[in-house]
């Protein structure tokens, strides 16, 4: 009886190891076609946007004269509009560079699961607001890698005009994966613009703030 209890274990060791084999090849088959993806969309936008020109304080679209609306006071506040590159059937609103890391990345204007097997995706908020969030896959090739960020690393967003807003990395946290209003809080106060992405367990995310800076 104990010799054939042994056995199922033993089988039932191997099997877990071979499972946990084939999701790690599968991850890794999924980080190279979402590097492969982010490159192909990064050669078309810089040969879209050839010169990258650094963002004065603030920058922000034309806002139509709101001033000379007599219900303006009355209207709900709208988000500013956001300028946008088509590229094939997607629709960035810039890119996103982490340079101590070595990563450039397209990001979407909006965000699906299935984008973000390509491409970062902005999941609220603009550069315009100081309220940018942007959310990725914990992919080696995406923001696998956020947490070896450290305060004062810099985070460089390029938006579809050309235009380069710096920010410095203030702190990482580690929210609970439905605490939306954690996510949100301090938006323009304690920090202007967040990455995120989940950890391995995919239970919580890991949300590194930034502040807006300028360049020397």
């Amino acid at each position: 009886m104990k010799n054939k209890l042994w056995k199922i274990l033993i089988i039932l060791g191997i099997l877990l190891i071979l499972s946990a084999g084939a999701l790690c090849i599968h991850n890794s088959r999924e980080d190279k076609q979402a590097l492969k993806a982010s490159q192909n969309v990064m050669n078309r936008i810089h040969e879209i946007i050839p010169e990258i020109k650094q963002a004065e304080t603030p920058i922000k679209p034309e806002s139509g004269g709101a001033d000379e609306d007599l219900f303006a006071p009355f209207e709900e506040e709208k988000e500013p509009e956001i300028p946008t590159i088509n590229i094939d059937d997607s629709v960035y609103c810039g890119f996103i560079t982490l340079p101590s890391l070595g990563i450039e990345l397209p990001v979407t204007i909006g965000w699906s699961y299935p984008s973000l097997k390509k491409t970062p995706g902005r999941y609220k908020g603009s550069v315009y607001n100081d309220d940018l969030i942007i959310a990725a896959h914990n992919y080696g090739s995406h923001f696998g890698r956020i947490n070896e960020l450290v305060q004062d690393d810099e985070i460089w967003f390029t938006d579809a005009k050309g235009y380069r807003h710096y920010y410095t990395v203030q702190y990482t946290e580690v929210i609970g994966g439905w605490d939306t209003d954690r996510m949100l809080a301090g938006n323009g106060s304690d920090w202007e613009l967040t990455i995120y992405t989940c950890d391995y367990s995919g239970q919580n995310r890991i949300a590194v703030r930034a502040a807006k800076t300028q360049k020397d």
